[in-house]
């Protein structure tokens, strides 16, 4: 698979922050599946970024 950096420094950041959680999940035998949600923090700004889009 690719690597995407920008996408990378993004989730990083997103995490950093406590905008985004991220959990991995050992899956036995191949790549670690990475999981991103939604922190309360997270959602706590969408109604600004829906204002801003819209």
């Amino acid at each position: 698979m690719a690597e995407n950096k920008p996408l990378d420094r993004t989730l990083h950041r997103l995490v950093h922050t406590r905008m985004v959680d991220r959990t991995v999940h050992d899956v036995g035998g191949s790549a670690p599946r990475v999981r991103y949600r939604l922190t309360r923090r997270g959602y706590s700004v969408l109604p600004i970024i829906d204002e801003l889009a819209g």
